[in-house]
Parts: C-alpha cells; structure tokens; sequence
C-alpha cells in the first residue's frame, strides 16, 4: 500500500504546484515583458537561416537528397551594398532559398570579385568554413533592431535595403543576425 500512495502524493503534489505556480510564471513573462522596452530586444519571428557555402549548386543537390525538397538552382544577384562600416563596396553573390520541414533556408555563395573587396560571406567561409552564416528575423522596424545590435556590440556588415541589415554579433554571439520588415 504505501508503494502506491507515494506516487500519488507525488502527482498530486506536482498538480497542485503546477496550477499555483503557473500562472504566477506566466504573470512574471507578461511584466517582464512590458518592462521591457521594444528597443531593448529583438523582436520579431524567424524569417530563415542562411548558409555560406562555395558551391550553391552542390550544397542544394545535397539538402535535395537530405530533404526530399526540389531546390531551384541558384542565381547571380550583382552589386549587393555594404554600409560604411563595411568598406561601402558593392560585391556579388550566387543565392537560393527553399523551404524544408517549415523553415526557409538561403544558400549563399561569395562571387569572384576584386581581392580587397571584403563581404560577410567571404570572410565567413575564410574564417569558419562552410556553415550557418546568418539567422534572418522579421521586425517591425530595421532601423530600430539594428541600432538594438550595435549596442549590444554588433557591427553592421550589410544593407542591401533600407528595410534590412546585417548585424554581426561576433564576439559577443557567434552569429550574424539578419533584421527586416515584412
């Protein structure tokens, strides 16, 4: 008998905490939340994870065979911005995106362009290999998110839009973050 009425105590017990202490949490997570300001934290939801790569064509042929998914084949997108805190340069870049298991994945590859002429990818691939290079978030202001990051010790790396940027949060994370609008 006392073999079963220890269990039972102790799912009861478990019970009783659970609907005590539960809305008590969810109370603490909605102050906290209105405490915070919008401009001290992303946020937003994920828009894709992003891989640099040297060879979008081969990767995709692999996330094809992994996921089951048809991938489109990769295209040239010329003349991609850099802010000034990144040289200002323009650079190229080979790119594809698909959805797997409900996530959306971008596939980017660094083009050839002039040896002193630096991009997110490039120095990516040189400095980690092949891998995640960024997580994309929509925001409600890019602007706002960015300036969020920077303060946080991230450098802004890229503008391709007013409506999005890329922060690098390296050393503070090792990640870059893509913000934008929907």
């Amino acid at each position: 008998m006392k073999a079963r009425t220890i269990p039972a105590i102790t799912g009861v017990m478990g019970f009783i905490l659970g609907v005590v202490l539960t809305p008590v949490f969810l109370a603490g997570q909605i102050l906290e939340t209105e405490l915070l300001s919008p401009s001290s934290k992303i946020q937003g939801t994920l828009a894709h994870i992003a891989f640099a790569v040297h060879d979008v064509d081969k990767t995709a042929a692999a996330f094809e065979d992994i996921f089951g998914v048809e991938i489109n084949p990769g295209f040239d997108v010329k003349g991609v911005a850099f802010p000034p805190s990144y040289g200002g340069a323009t650079m190229n870049v080979r790119f594809t995106q698909f959805e797997a298991n409900g996530v959306r994945f971008e596939l980017l590859q660094p083009l050839d362009g002039p040896d002193d002429v630096r991009s997110p990818w490039k120095d990516f691939l040189e400095k980690h290999g092949e891998g995640v290079q960024h997580i994309g978030f929509y925001v409600d202001s890019t602007p706002e998110a960015r300036e969020m990051l920077i303060s946080k010790g991230g450098k802004w790396t890229q503008a391709a839009a007013p409506t999005m940027s890329y922060i690098d949060m390296d050393p503070v994370l090792p990640i870059t973050f893509e913000v934008m609008e929907e």
